[in-house]
């Protein structure tokens, strides 16, 4: 047994030995007579990214924090339930709002209609516009080829989601308006954070801000709509219901949409509650010089890497043949 781990000791350091002395062949074969080489490489793929950072477009992050509002609705609509099924009235839970809040914040819906109020597509897309603020016809190689191979699903149709005038279509502007404004919602402390990226620093606080306050007042509306509607209903039916226990059922759901209504307009943060809005910032988010630079000099790096090796496997390839 110790003569078998005897014999195998030497040949553990041999293997040992042999991995030291490939890697200090690569070494000596590729990086030390090139080194000067290497950090010159270096030196001008870090000039050259960090100068290309100065033309790239500045861009300022501005955040807006509201904690989603649960209210009393919840309570309100179990201590009425047992009323209304009384009444042959469905009712919502509460939780159920809440719920919708949470996803209507991040719907497609909001955020077209948040596009057209600020009237973001001339905004979002800035460079496509003449001098008379509108949009300038433009030829697109892609659209071109596109429309040759294969016909538009769309073409000719008239419907509220395809625009009539020249510019972005819908579906592009919803895609830059997904790469500006970044929405999330931390389902466990019931928090949404709105973050706008955008060029100009006090566009992306006035928008961050704006967001919360659109979506509270569309849920606002909402809320009113709903609740004036189901009044309509619920007096409809006090007549229809002689009996006194139904009828007194009815009018405590009437109060109870009528204090709903109260709620909804007496309150302009009525779903969403900011706990911190955005601040104008002061320091731009993009482009990171420091990384644009780093990212140049590993590729200048990597580039005579590439160069020396293939140039040196080459070699030791025809030498192998001849």
């Amino acid at each position: 047994m110790t003569e078998n781990n005897s014999d195998a000791q030497p040949l553990l350091q041999s293997s040992q030995t042999s991995d030291e002395i490939d890697l200090i062949e690569l070494f000596d074969t590729y990086v030390r007579p090139y080194w000067r080489r290497y950090c010159v490489a270096g030196l001008i793929g870090g000039f050259l990214f960090a100068v290309a950072s100065v033309f790239v477009t500045p861009q300022y992050e501005a955040t807006t924090t509201a904690q989603v509002y649960t209210g009393d609705s919840t309570n309100m609509k179990s201590g009425f339930g047992g009323l209304a099924s009384l009444a042959g009235i469905s009712m919502n839970a509460g939780n159920t709002d809440v719920l919708f809040n949470t996803k209507y914040i991040r719907s497609r819906e909001l955020a077209d209609a948040f596009i057209a109020q600020y009237d973001l597509r001339k905004e979002l897309f800035y460079k496509g516009l003449n001098e008379s603020d509108e949009f300038k016809p433009s030829f697109s190689l892609r659209k071109a080829l596109t429309g040759w191979m294969s016909s538009n699903p769309v073409e000719g149709i008239e419907d509220e989601d395809i625009f009539t005038t020249p510019g972005p279509t819908k579906e592009q502007v919803y895609k830059k308006f997904e790469k500006t404004f970044l929405i999330s919602v931390n389902n466990k402390d019931m928090t949404a954070d709105v973050t706008v990226r955008w060029k100009d620093p006090l566009k992306a606080k006035q928008w961050a801000n704006a967001y919360i306050q659109f979506v509270n007042g569309i849920l606002r509306e909402k809320a009113i709509r709903e609740s004036n509607l189901k009044i309509q209903y619920l007096e409809s039916q006090i007549d229809k219901n002689r009996s006194i226990e139904v009828q007194q059922s009815i009018y405590s759901l009437i109060e109870n949409e009528l204090k709903q209504i109260a709620v909804a307009e007496s309150s302009e943060q009525y779903a969403f509650k900011v706990i911190e809005r955005a601040f104008l910032p002061e320091r731009k988010s993009s482009p990171n010089r420091k990384l644009y630079l780093l990212m140049g000099g590993f590729l200048g790096v990597f580039i005579v890497f590439a160069r020396i090796f293939t140039r040196e496997f080459l070699s030791s390839l025809r030498k192998t043949r001849k």
